[in-house]
């Protein structure tokens, strides 16, 4: 339970930001095991492996609000078992922030686009402050918010006060997602490089680039210093294994999405669209610019239309049921093992 970026967070938790690298590590998780430090490494783990797991089913819960939002046909009891048992599973029964992020951005993502609820911005911006990719909730929200002012009202009194309220709401929402992030990193250039002045401290990092936006490219930095993160960076040969690793989540979200589009725009579905967008710039940025092993995690945490495109495909086939449960079984088995054991399942 403390392998990978799981020793990070707990080292974070129990000691603060010490390293630079530990600030490639958005705060709200190690916050979380924070909270239990009192009681130990051994209460912190089990505390955070029982906070996960209630995050866990909290992200479930409101995933199905999503789904039924944009797909008010669908099944809930197998959206259920596919976001329990996902390709990712490891990662939401140990100590990272998946099961955590899951719950916030969904959670706040369910309260403002089907409730129309302020109360979501609190939950996605605690969402971006658990991950970098919270900041990627903004897009299905944006798109949303053009979908309200497509679809008409009861009357034009109605339309009018239903838009400014419903505007209102995502806008906020939308400066939920980004400014946390911002500020984060705003607060981990001013950490770094403040007092940066011997010639070999942090050179790397805090070392002005020509454009001046030094500061929001703190994080980008520390990301390529130490992971190799960046553009085309993780196309070589030996890492043709992770590539194949995460082929199935890749090539399932862009079959879905050309399965969405492939009747042309005009017949694509309005309350799909913006998940559809969010899941096309995740999978992008998974391929050519993150570690790509990370995909398949990343995807199922985050983006509600890859579980919208097996629901679909159950739902038009339903022989594709077995092919979809080994898939699922076997990642979840074939994950722990290899995560558990330090092979390169991160």
């Amino acid at each position: 339970f403390a392998r990978w970026d799981a020793a990070h967070y707990l080292n974070i938790a129990h000691s603060g930001y010490q390293a630079d690298y530990q600030y490639a590590f958005f705060p709200g998780f190690p916050f979380l095991l924070s909270m239990f430090k009192p009681f130990g490494l051994l209460g912190s783990i089990s505390l955070g492996l029982l906070a996960n797991v209630v995050c866990h089913w909290g992200a479930v819960l409101s995933l199905k609000r999503i789904i039924k939002h944009a797909l008010p046909n669908v099944n809930e009891e197998l959206i259920q078992s596919l976001a329990l048992l996902n390709p990712a599973f490891v990662f939401f029964t140990t100590l990272y922030s998946e099961s955590l992020f899951s719950f916030l951005s969904w959670a706040g993502l369910a309260l403002v686009v089907v409730d129309g609820n302020l109360l979501g911005c609190l939950f996605l911006g605690a969402a971006s402050l658990t991950r970098s990719n919270g900041i990627f909730n903004a897009i299905p929200l944006a798109l949303e918010m053009l979908c309200v002012l497509c679809v008409p009202l009861v009357s034009k009194r109605d339309r009018r006060l239903g838009m400014v309220t419903r505007l209102c709401v995502h806008v906020l929402a939308m400066l939920s997602c980004v400014l946390p992030s911002l500020m984060w990193q705003y607060h981990l250039t001013r950490s770094l490089c403040q007092h940066h002045n011997a010639p070999g401290d942090y050179v790397d990092i805090c070392a002005l680039p020509a454009n001046g936006f030094h500061v929001l490219s703190t994080y980008s930095r520390i990301q390529a210093l130490h992971w190799d993160v960046g553009w085309l960076r993780q196309w070589q040969w030996r890492q043709m294994p992770n590539f194949l690793l995460s082929f199935p989540v890749l090539v399932y979200s862009c079959w879905g999405i050309y399965k969405e589009c492939a009747q042309g725009l005009r017949h694509v579905r309005l309350r799909v669209l913006p998940w559809m967008i969010h899941l096309l710039v995740t999978s992008v940025v998974c391929l050519f610019f993150a570690h790509v092993q990370i995909s398949t995690r990343v995807i199922f945490s985050s983006c509600p239309f890859v579980y919208m495109i097996f629901l679909d495909l159950v739902g038009a086939n339903p022989a594709q049921r077995d092919r979809i449960f080994v898939y699922f079984t076997l990642y979840a088995v074939l994950g722990t093992v290899l995560h558990t054991n330090h092979y390169p399942w991160t």
